[in-house]
């Protein structure tokens, strides 16, 4: 897709895969906030709501 792209780093951000295999990446702040673009263009190389997603911690 889009490596660069600050949406492929962001815990925001909800893969849609359609019917015919296209995937497009849903901001989830623009439910709460009508500022962000529900589907922004790619790539996005500036974002102020973004946030880093961070994996889930392993247990030892």
């Amino acid at each position: 897709m889009w490596p660069q792209s600050r949406c492929a780093r962001c815990r925001y951000r909800q893969e849609i895969r359609s019917k015919r295999g296209s995937i497009f990446w849903l901001c989830q702040r623009s439910k709460s906030e009508p500022t962000f673009s529900k589907y922004p263009p790619q790539p996005v190389l500036f974002c102020p709501g973004f946030a880093a997603f961070s994996p889930p911690e392993q247990a030892e």
